[in-house]
């Protein structure tokens, strides 16, 4: 038996387990978790009220989010448990569940563009992704990370793509880029679109004596002309349009509550040190980690061209450890 053979079969298992995991948590774990009771809880008012504006737990308003997760949850109610019963827990965890498989997909097939060897480094990206304890709890939870993670692949995909090739993307990439950091903002919030664009701007500084500064300026000029001006215009009016339907109390709870003031005083009991984040995220995939050296250490990796999706890591994890709020 090859050593590649036995690779695969591993990472095979991996998956069946992981998986298995998953579908353990969709169908048999209920939503004790505070978040969990709490979104699922709006949605149930939402549906029972027929009301899609309706943002309310235990009578309270909770303009937490926006209203678009709850209407992904109510979509899926409708459809597996019927129009007038209450939201099921497979129904309000499918949204993230699927959002995972996605995001799992878009691994795998990026690497094809990336290497000779696609297969290689699409398993490896798989791998990655599985290593880290949150993903893989949260895939199958009522929270919102795996569907921005998920919105969010061609923010990440693309800047990729374009540091790797060094050649002029297609108008249909710049346009998947600009939606990307739309409806990642639109679904949780304005960090859909901040911290994707910090991540750009830091790993283009990275490279201006190998890039030039005029390639570099060339580069952010496109960015800004093609991505963050329409991006940020369509952010803009949707949440004018959520003001219009909701009112100025979600707009001020959602905007200025949950965006500044949660990043200077700890609310909802999520507080936690500097590296709360990269230990939430690692913690847990220390099972799988020595597989994944051993395969890192069979690819031959640049970082100026393969560096930005751990530019774009590192910048979530310090955006996130900095601010109060975890």
């Amino acid at each position: 038996m090859t050593p590649d053979f036995r690779r695969r079969g591993l990472i095979f298992i991996i998956f069946i387990l992981a998986s298995a995991l998953a579908f353990v948590f969709l169908f048999k774990i209920p939503t004790l978790d505070f978040d969990e009771a709490l979104y699922r809880s709006v949605t149930d008012s939402m549906k029972k009220a027929h009301n899609p504006w309706l943002l309310t737990w235990d009578g309270n308003t909770l303009f937490h989010k926006p209203p678009v997760f709850y209407w992904l949850i109510w979509f899926f109610s409708n459809l597996i448990d019927g129009r007038s019963t209450a939201v099921s827990t497979i129904a309000c965890r499918l949204p993230s569940l699927l959002a995972t498989v996605g995001i799992l997909i878009c691994l795998y097939r990026s690497g094809k563009r990336f290497l000779s060897d696609g297969d290689e480094i699409g398993r490896t990206a798989a791998l990655a992704f599985l290593c880290g304890l949150f993903p893989i709890m949260t895939a199958t939870s009522v929270l919102f990370d795996p569907l921005q993670t998920f919105l969010l692949m061609p923010a990440l995909l693309v800047p990729t793509l374009l540091f790797f090739d060094e050649k002029k993307l297609r108008t249909s990439d710049w346009v998947l880029w600009c939606l990307s950091l739309f409806a990642a903002s639109a679904i949780k919030g304005l960090n859909g679109i901040i911290v994707p664009t910090f991540a750009f701007g830091i790993h283009a500084l990275f490279f201006i004596r190998t890039l030039g500064f005029k390639k570099v300026l060339e580069l952010s000029g496109q960015f800004l002309t093609r991505v963050f001006i329409p991006a940020g215009a369509f952010i803009f009016l949707y949440f004018y349009w959520l003001n219009e339907k909701i009112g100025p109390a979600f707009t001020h709870e959602f905007i200025w509550v949950q965006h500044f003031e949660r990043g200077t005083s700890p609310m909802e009991q999520h507080s936690g040190s500097f590296f709360y984040q990269l230990f939430v995220i690692f913690f847990g995939g220390w099972i799988l980690m020595p597989l994944l050296f051993e395969r890192l250490g069979n690819i031959k990796l640049i970082f100026r061209k393969f560096g930005f999706p751990l530019t774009y890591a590192l910048s979530f994890i310090i955006v996130f450890g900095l601010s109060a709020t975890k």
